[in-house]
């Protein structure tokens, strides 16, 4: 961004770089920082680019994040390759596809990646994660989610394609909470427009088949608990229920208040993006300040320093937050 506020798309994808130094191995992208050739990238270059990477885990907030300005030709291009894989392929994996295996940070070709192994449900669940964080940080890219739920499933399509489980699993439960989170967090970004969306039903079940939380293994303990928590959340905002209902589905107090500050701790990736974006707001006006007063932003810390680096569930981490 400029002292003028106007947007620069090469100095974007610089500081895109810089950020995440693994998409320097993208030429398409390296491209996209170089001035040459007489006012930088277009936004179909940068669209062209960066559709897949904003799929990608690790690069969603960082390149919503540098191309706020450009993120709703991103997000369109990015659902244009999704639809062109098909919507029979978002519904389900191949049953002979090995769970497990995650896209890396070197693999930037995100769609190409799982259907080439036969995740196609996999790919869905990764780009709803992406779609939900870019809602997040940018509301007003409703409509071209919306565009994308025209042709494909649920965020929750583990649970139609394989059923609820009647008791608690142990393989595939990491996958299981990855959709249910994503489930609930397009359900708190917009609840109005999500309950009436689909059918919430097997959360119900959900609910039912994780009675038993607390005679799983110490290992999944959490994970079980956690994905009772965001199941009986999704409940009582699909029933506009009160929080007296938690404890009406078993889930004691001190239980569910530690599940809470895990959820808070998930959403912790598009939260410091938007301090991030608020600081560099405030960094502008206090150059253009006309009576050259202090501003608060000069007298932080060093930013550059400030990094976080955390997984959770589907391989999420965070790259280094520069300013």
């Amino acid at each position: 961004m400029s002292l003028d506020g106007s947007f620069s798309a090469a100095a974007a994808a610089a500081r895109l770089l810089a950020r995440c130094p693994a998409l320097r191995a993208d030429p398409r992208v390296l491209a996209l920082a170089s001035t040459a050739g007489g006012g930088g990238p277009s936004r179909d270059d940068v669209a062209a680019a960066l559709a897949e990477p904003l799929l990608h885990p690790r690069y969603t907030v960082p390149v919503v994040g540098c191309f706020l300005p450009l993120a709703p030709a991103l997000l369109d291009r990015a659902v244009g390759l999704l639809r062109a894989a098909g919507a029979a392929a978002l519904r389900s994996d191949d049953p002979a596809a090995r769970e497990g295996e995650e896209a890396g940070e070197g693999d930037l070709r995100v769609v190409e990646f799982y259907l080439s192994r036969g995740r196609g449900l996999r790919l869905h669940e990764i780009a709803c994660l992406a779609l939900a964080r870019a809602l997040d940080l940018a509301p007003y890219l409703l409509r071209y989610l919306l565009n994308y739920f025209k042709f494909a499933p649920p965020p929750f399509q583990r649970f139609l394609s394989g059923g609820v489980p009647s008791q608690i699993p142990i393989k595939g439960l990491h996958l299981l909470l990855d959709a249910t989170q994503v489930s609930y967090r397009f359900l708190e970004l917009e609840p109005r427009v999500f309950c009436e969306q689909w059918d919430w039903s097997c959360f119900l079940d959900l609910v039912y088949s994780t009675a038993d939380y607390s005679l799983v293994d110490d290992s999944l303990y959490s994970v079980v608990l956690d994905l009772r928590w965001c199941a009986i959340q999704i409940l009582m905002v699909v029933l506009k229920a009160s929080d007296e209902a938690v404890e009406s589905f078993g889930l004691g107090a001190d239980e569910a208040f530690t599940c809470f500050l895990r959820w808070k701790e998930f959403c912790t990736d598009t939260s410091l993006e938007k301090a991030s974006l608020y600081l560099q707001a405030e960094e502008v006006d206090c150059k253009t300040d006309a009576d050259g007063l202090t501003c608060l932003a000069d007298s932080l810390p060093d930013w550059h320093e400030f990094s976080v680096g955390r997984q959770h569930g589907s391989g999420i981490h965070l790259c280094s937050l520069l300013l």
